[in-house]
This record gives C-alpha cells, structure tokens and sequence, in this order.
C-alpha cells in the first residue's frame, strides 16, 4: 500500500535508498520527497503528518525507483545548483561540482577590479557551469565555451540563454584550442581528468551515467593536460592566465608541466577538503 502520509512517505523511501546502498538514504529521501510534492526539505519535516495525494504518492515512487538504480539526482531533477545558479544538467554532460567552485574562486582572485573588460574562454565547457558562473560575476566580460560533443554544447547554450547570458557568451563545438582565434585574459578547464583503468572502479553514479568522453583523461589522466598546455600559450595575453582543474594528487604533475613553459608562473590553490585542487599559470607580462 502506498504511503499516505509525508512521515510514511520520507520512511519507506530512506528504507529503499539504504537497500541500494545510496551514502546519505536520509538526506536524499527527503530532497526526493521534497521535490515530488513541491515543498523544500525543511517544509517536508514540518509538515511530515500532512496527507499525499496518489499523485504525489506516483511521483515518490517514480523517483524512488530511479535513484535505486544509482541514477544521479541531477539526472532524476534534470537540473543541479553550482554557485547559486541553477543549471540544466543531461547525460551528455557532467554533473557540476562543488569541488569546481574552487576554479571560479581562483579567478575571481585575480580581478579586484570586477567591471573590467576582460575575455574568458573555458576548454571543455560542458554544461557551462564554469563560463557562466564567471560572467554573472563579470558584468563586462565576454566569453567562449569550446567542447568537442555537439550534445554539451547545445546543454551549454541553453543554459546561457536561461540565466540571461547568451548576449555575452559563444559556444563553440570544437577540439580544444585548435578552433579558437585570438586571446584571451582568463582561459579555464576542468578537463577529463580520471585514468581509464579507474573508470570502472567509480561509483555507479559516475560510473554508469556521467559521459565517458568527459571523464577519461587516458592511461595516466593526464593526456588532456598535455594537449591544453601545448598551445594554450597561444591564446593568453600577457598578464593573463590558465586555470586548470586537477584530480587528487595530480598538482605536482600539471604544475611540472606548466612550469616547462618559461613564461608561465605557476602555484595551486586547495578545495575546502585541502586537496590540491586547481594549477594556476600566469603569463609574466614583460
């Protein structure tokens, strides 16, 4: 028998995420509850003896369902919330990330001044959270998103147009920095960053859902790298500087690497867990 209530609601669906081993069954039962019966989470413990109706009552299930197959809750949602933004999120493209919040913060470092022009260009621009995210900061900045799937920049675009930046952004289906012209003052990436032989040791959300072309960084995770830093010289003026996104213990690897490039002056910054989790080169202005 279906539930009735939002208390029995919030129980069954917690027992039939921890059943599928979902880390947080609590947490996610009640954001799936949440969303299912349009209230926020805080609504939903308050309100917990309220009744459901058979609707909401098939639309728990439906989500219930879907998450115990591991299927991520921005996939479930179609949507996820990175730097206070909303943005559309499909599976051709990954997931944004707390973690990648680090990038946008290390930038934003760099420029006391927010109302300056500047150009930013993001490699690999998937859902657009990282190109974005910079321009609702930089009211006078313009910027380029480049990725080589059709599908993730059409992603990237909508996105734009939703949060009213599609009149200072471009979209670009492209292979890294071989379809871009000119310079700019920010070029930023998270970039596939997961060596292939790992990729079938990732959580089932990751592993099963998340765009392959997005997470495989080739045998040492570092191809990506190689192929941004060996012409990302070309399209930086001098003053400006690169943003890379690393993986958990590859700073000192991408840091060694862009220090082979004389005119760069590299140091990290760390996410909120400590990790090492951006390389940041600068082009020394002379």
């Amino acid at each position: 028998m279906p539930p009735t209530t939002l208390a029995a609601a919030l129980d069954d669906v917690e027992a039939r995420l921890k059943e599928a081993a979902i880390e947080d069954p609590r947490f996610e039962s009640r954001v799936l509850v949440a969303r299912a019966v349009g209230l926020s989470v805080g609504e939903v413990l308050f309100y917990s003896r309220r009744p459901i109706s058979p609707a909401e009552a098939s639309q728990i299930a439906r989500y219930t369902e879907e998450r115990s197959k591991r299927r991520p809750v921005s996939h479930i949602f179609g949507e996820k919330e990175f730097w206070s933004l909303t943005f559309e999120v499909t599976p051709d493209v990954l997931t944004p990330r707390p973690d990648t919040e680090t990038l946008v913060e290390a930038a934003l470092e760099l420029i006391p001044d927010r109302d300056r022009t500047l150009s930013v260009l993001d490699l690999g621009v998937g859902s657009g959270c990282i190109l974005i995210s910079l321009l609702t900061e930089l009211p006078q900045a313009y910027g380029v998103g480049v990725d080589i799937d059709f599908d993730a920049c059409l992603v990237a675009r909508r996105n734009a147009v939703r949060l009213g930046l599609d009149n200072r952004s471009a979209i670009i289906q492209g292979d890294w920095i071989s379809a871009i012209g000119g310079k700019f003052d920010l070029v930023l990436s998270n970039p596939p960053y997961i060596p292939i032989g790992e990729i079938e040791t990732l959580e089932p959300e990751v592993r099963d859902y998340e765009p392959r072309l997005a997470l495989s960084g080739g045998r040492d995770g570092l191809d990506c790298y190689k192929r941004i830093l060996t012409g990302v010289g070309t399209v930086i003026r001098p003053g400006g500087s690169l943003l890379l996104e690393v993986g958990s213990g590859q700073a000192p690897l991408v840091s060694a690497m862009a220090r082979q490039n004389p005119l760069f002056r590299v140091k990290t910054t760390t996410d909120l867990g400590k990790v090492e989790r951006c390389v940041l080169a600068t082009v020394i202005d002379h």
